[in-house]
């Protein structure tokens, strides 16, 4: 499987056909000699392979062509017109004028009865659609995956997906089942936000939300905006636009005792409405086989359709996680999300909705350390969305999009509201954002502004431009405060806020596959905070300042066809003050190949071997005292600040391989993660990553 690529949302394979020939049998002696016993088997799995019709996935028609029919029944009537005596000819020939007739209406009949029972049993009612109409690509930061995309993704988890997005920056406190986030231009706390179908996935332990307790089974569109102020992550539940129940299997297995599964079915008729329901599985032995974690969960949702235009649904998602008890307390954490909405589309164009929901986690007390406990969070929120765009002609368009929501919890914002639009030509378009939150009683603004030209030659060009401020949940030690540090899960969390303001201006060639992109990003920011997240809530908040970098994206298309090489490239200028989260140069690479083949397109390709790494990476932990005793962050005699030092995690670097084979609905693929061994990757000081790992499964989607 590739990796993201231009454009964002890779193209959908196309299906058809079969590789089965149901009611074939091979004769075969009860016992032969091993060549031959071999050829044989080779010669059945080939015979196999050869096109025919596969009921199981491309049930036949039942309803005979409307032609065919017709046909048929004046055949029949014709041979009722048997030669007779000349003294019954009139009246015979009237009988079967008359007979002639009424078989052609009775036919006539029976077809447009047949077409209708046809068209209602085929017609299937989906939940009404509140897009984003906002432009995608790398030049306005916007990576999308729809279904097809997804199917051809070997990503195992949520994170590992992002990871794939130029720029990005995994943080993992291990193997599978610990913590993990994705971040980009060193953002931190309150910077990383996640939406389900617009309910958003609120942090209750951190100050983002813990993407291993997000798992992928049943989406078919995964949209990431990696703005400069931070990611904003967006998933759309699975639509099924066809009659028969939808099913998909995933399953795979590999070093370490790493074990994936993942089903999602989908009933379009079912209760008076639609039912859908998944589960996913994610668990491994970890780093050195000492490290075990997994995550368990899945999410069943109900839709009901009243009339054409509204939809009511309900929707219950549950996920837990486990991880090394030696590394983290509660060794085992849990998170509950239930949401209701109504849905309608009000005019052609113009959809809105109406939701409320709450999400909570626990986490046991474990017996052995009756301290772990951690008390129970919960946080609701009610609101409404809405969308509307109209296009005039082919090129040119507006679009507006709306969200307010009444939040509660702690450390959370009270309101939320948000506010987008934009608007395309045959020139360029034009989109910008904003957005107002209410937390503590301050309010807090964030604005931003895009805008690209159409392409001339090839070439085309682009900017944004944000600034504002957000709050961050859970408060952490800041040494400039003098209020002393509030132990950690121990009381009420509480926040404070940071301001960002930031710069992404460009350009980008593209000509016949070929794609070439520059950009130049400025950043300023008054201090930076860690995630919270338990391998990082011992760090400072960090000061500020400015940092300018240069980001590059290239994409070669080679001589043979469907061959490909590709790499992106983000570096930051060396002399100002380091950044956590932010190292000075990152980079991925791949060498790639994706085809379909034989006319049907039912087999297909996609292979990719390549390289991701990163320079060592400041952490937001102080570092140990200096020869002179004085303590990072010490106020001076004169009031000021003394620049604290900070630790690193050591230079990353890690080879990956990526194949996947599709025919027909069924895949099957290989993941090979830092096949060269390096045993010294962390992103976090002695949270080791696992050194080197190989997962081969299958995806299968069945029909009715």
């Amino acid at each position: 499987m590739t990796s993201i690529r231009e454009p964002a949302v890779a193209p959908p394979s196309t299906g058809g056909g079969a590789f089965a020939s149901p009611g074939v049998a091979l004769p075969m002696p009860r016992r032969l000699p091993r060549a031959p016993r071999y050829s044989a088997i080779c010669l059945a799995v080939l015979f196999c392979l050869l096109p025919g019709r596969s009921a199981a996935q491309e049930p036949p028609d039942t309803v005979p062509p409307a032609d065919t029919a017709a046909v048929d029944s004046l055949a029949v009537a014709a041979d009722s017109l048997a030669p007779v005596p000349d003294s019954l000819a009139a009246d015979s020939l009237l009988a079967a004028d008359s007979l002639l007739a009424a078989d052609s209406l009775l036919a006539a009949d029976s077809l447009v009865a047949a077409d209708s029972l046809l068209a209602d049993s085929l017609f299937v009612q989906l939940f009404p659609e509140l897009p984003d109409p906002s432009r995608g690509g790398w030049a306005t930061g916007v990576w999308e995956w729809d279904r097809e995309a997804l199917l051809g993704n070997q990503a195992l988890s949520l994170a590992q997906l992002l990871d794939q997005i130029p720029g990005t920056i995994a943080l993992r406190g291990g193997d599978f089942g610990t913590p993990n986030i994705v971040t980009a231009f060193g953002g931190g706390g309150g910077r990383v936000r996640l939406y389900i179908d617009g309910f958003e996935m609120v942090p209750l332990r951190a100050g983002a939300p813990d993407l291993a307790q997000v798992g992928l089974a049943g989406f078919q569109r995964v949209r990431v905006r990696r703005s400069t102020d931070g990611l904003r992550v967006e998933l759309t539940s699975l639509e099924v636009d066809d009659p028969r129940p939808y099913s998909l299997v995933e399953v795979g297995t590999g070093d370490l005792q790493t074990n994936m599964l993942r089903a999602t079915f989908s009933h379009p008729s079912s209760l008076g409405g639609s039912l859908a329901f998944t589960l996913d599985r994610l668990d491994t032995e970890g780093t050195g086989r000492r490290e075990p974690g997994a995550t368990t969960g899945g999410w069943l949702r109900y839709s009901r359709h009243l009339g054409s235009r509204l939809s009511l649904r309900g929707e219950l998602r549950r996920i837990s996680a486990s991880r090394p008890s030696a590394l983290y307390t509660p060794a085992q954490h849990g998170r509950n999300d239930w949401n209701l909405r109504a849905r309608a589309n009000l005019l052609d164009g113009v959809t809105a909705e109406i939701f409320t929901g709450r999400s909570s986690a626990t986490a046991p007390a474990d017996e052995a350390n009756p301290d772990s406990a951690v008390a129970s969070l919960s946080r609701g929120q009610t609101g409404i969305r809405l969308a509307a765009e109209h296009a005039f002609g082919e090129s040119a368009g507006v679009w507006t999009t709306g969200r307010w929501a009444s939040m509660g919890g702690d450390a959370w914002p009270e309101r939320t509201m948000e506010v987008a639009g934009g608007v395309h030509t045959f020139l360029g378009g034009v989109e910008g954002d904003w957005s107002r939150e209410r937390w503590l009683g301050e309010d807090l603004s964030l604005r931003s502004l895009r805008a690209w030209t159409a392409p001339l030659l090839g070439l085309s060009f682009f900017g944004e431009t944000r600034d504002g401020a957000t709050g961050v949940p859970f408060r952490l030690f800041d040494p400039r405060d003098t209020i002393p540090e509030i132990p950690r899960l121990a009381g009420p969390p509480v926040s404070f806020t940071t301001e960002r303001s930031s710069t992404r201006v460009g350009a980008q060639f593209a000509w016949r596959g070929l794609s070439l992109g520059g950009a130049r990003i400025e950043l300023e920011q008054d201090r930076l905070t860690p995630f919270g997240f338990p391998m990082d809530s011992a760090g400072v908040v960090q000061e500020g300042g400015r940092r300018s970098g240069i980001e590059a994206s290239a994409r070669v298309p080679l001589y043979f066809n469907g061959l490909y090489a590709g790499v992106s490239y983000q570096v930051w200028d060396k002399d100002a003050p380091d950044w956590r989260y932010l190292p000075e140069e990152s980079w991925n690479g791949q060498l790639g190949y994706h085809r379909t083949f034989l006319a049907t397109e039912n087999f297909e390709i996609w292979t990719e071997i390549g390289v991701e790494g990163r320079e060592p990476m400041v952490v937001p932990f102080p570092a140990p005292e200096d020869p002179g005793d004085e303590l990072p962050g010490e106020a001076a005699p004169e009031g000021e600040m003394n620049a604290p030092g900070f630790l690193t995690v050591p230079y990353h670097q890690s080879w990956y391989f990526r194949l996947q084979l599709r025919v027909l609905t069924f895949h099957l693929f290989v993941l090979t993660e830092n096949f060269t061994a390096e045993r010294e990757l962390q992103d976090f000081p002695d949270r080791f990553l696992p050194g080197g790992r190989s997962i081969y499964g299958m995806k299968w989607t069945l029909w009715n």
